[in-house]
């Protein structure tokens, strides 16, 4: 497996099966090409997205998963008390699940920032994440704590409640 930084020519090259892959999230909206284009939703910028991003390909260049991330700075609460990276989506294709590719892949996500740093934010390099926290979703749940994050709340929506975790 080959781990990228993101572009947007890997995206458009391989955005049906980037969007096959999101969507099997449970609980969010759709994914479409332009909004794994788009560098800002209205109450936030992803600040160096492509910088922070990675796409994993097969030895033949198949779409294997993706992690996308950005410089979310501060909101000066309780889930997010400093500017961070924040893994905005992650998955793995359906083909190459349960492989142990997600946790190689979120590994590499994490050793790939930790080099780059922050380029638009400042202070100590932290990460962050919010998933989905119901029983169906124990599995990421692990994956995130098996590699270092901890929960440091909830946020709750109108039709689920997501737990944030934190790494430093």
């Amino acid at each position: 497996m080959q781990i990228l930084e993101l572009s947007h020519e890997l995206v458009r090259t391989h955005s049906q099966a980037i969007i096959e892959s999101l969507d099997q999230i449970p609980l969010t909206a759709p994914h479409t090409l332009a909004g794994l284009l788009a560098m800002a939703k209205p109450e936030r910028p992803f600040l160096e997205k492509w910088r922070h991003s990675l796409i994993a390909l097969d030895e033949v260049n198949h779409f294997v998963g993706i992690a996308i991330g950005y410089e979310r700075a501060s909101e000066g609460n309780v889930l997010y008390p400093a500017d961070s990276i924040y893994l905005n989506d992650f998955a793995i294709h359906p083909d190459f699940q349960h492989q142990g590719l997600g946790k190689k892949l979120l590994l590499a996500f994490l050793t790939h920032n930790r080099q780059v740093g922050f380029l638009a934010l400042s202070g100590d390099l932290a990460f962050s994440v919010q998933t989905n926290a119901a029983a169906f979703n124990v599995h990421v749940q692990r994956l995130y704590e098996s590699v270092g994050f901890r929960s440091i709340g909830q946020k709750v929506y109108d039709n689920r409640t997501d737990t944030v975790y934190w790494l430093e």
